[in-house]
């Protein structure tokens, strides 16, 4: 009778998923400091299905927006702790400053996929740097979700990721003019789950980002491939996250 109650729950709480509309809001933190000489401004999304949701509903937007929280505020933090350090005397008139922006990249009321930008620039530094952190997020699946969550256990997915990427950013460099960066490329997209951290998912597709240093020099800036489900969606778990693109 247990089992059968939480089947008819999770069947509840699909079709309220589906049939209720994730209302996206974006919303701003601002820091500034005269005196420390920073300046700090964040956007970031806040997900809600509705005053009608159902509370398992209220309860996975409000679990989406604690993991959005916590990436912001990481973001923050690093920040703080990087300018604590500075010397007393500023480098330069302009104040350290900090901006995060978001892109979603995917929301189908159940699969969240978001992209976060940010652009950090304290003083005395060489130059200003930015990078991208992402969050993926099945309200039917695993909740926050990792490469990992995807795929079948047994499926070489890191080495089908790795070659395709390898192969993709080589002719890249190729045509960009930077044929000598080949080892460079050949490391940030080894199979190792840390050289995959950031992606997204899309209805059709799997996006790598390479943040700068990654695959390449400074001067390269963010590279991207993009993956088409066609291509490995053989290797998906049919249980997992995305396994809807399977069937």
């Amino acid at each position: 009778m247990k089992i059968l109650s939480t089947i008819i729950l999770y069947i509840t709480l699909q079709f309220s998923l589906y049939s209720q509309t994730a209302n996206i809001t974006t919303h701003d933190y601002q820091e500034n400091s005269a005196s420390k000489r920073y300046l700090m401004a964040v956007k970031y999304p806040q997900i809600d299905f509705g005053p009608e949701a159902l509370m398992g509903v209220r309860g996975i937007a409000q679990d989406i927006n604690t993991c959005v929280d916590t990436l912001w505020k990481n973001r923050v933090s690093d920040f703080k702790n990087e300018i604590r350090g500075l010397p007393e005397k500023p480098c330069t008139e302009q104040p350290s400053a900090l901006n995060v922006t978001y892109k979603t990249v995917y929301n189908d009321n159940s699969l969240f996929s978001f992209s976060f930008e940010t652009f950090s620039a304290p003083d005395c530094a060489n130059h200003p740097y930015n990078y991208t952190t992402t969050l993926n997020y099945s309200a039917t699946s695993v909740g926050a979700l990792g490469l990992s969550d995807i795929f079948l256990k047994d499926k070489p997915y890191l080495k089908f990721i790795s070659d395709y990427c390898m192969k993709e950013l080589k002719a890249r460099a190729l045509k960009d003019k930077l044929d000598n960066i080949n080892d460079m490329i050949a490391t940030g997209t080894s199979a190792n789950a840390d050289n995959f951290r950031a992606f997204n998912v899309t209805q059709s597709e799997l996006i790598i980002t390479f943040n700068p240093y990654r695959v390449g020099p400074w001067i390269w800036g963010t590279q991207s491939v993009s993956i088409p489900y066609s291509e490995i969606k053989s290797m998906f778990d049919p249980n997992g996250p995305l396994g809807i693109f399977v069937k």
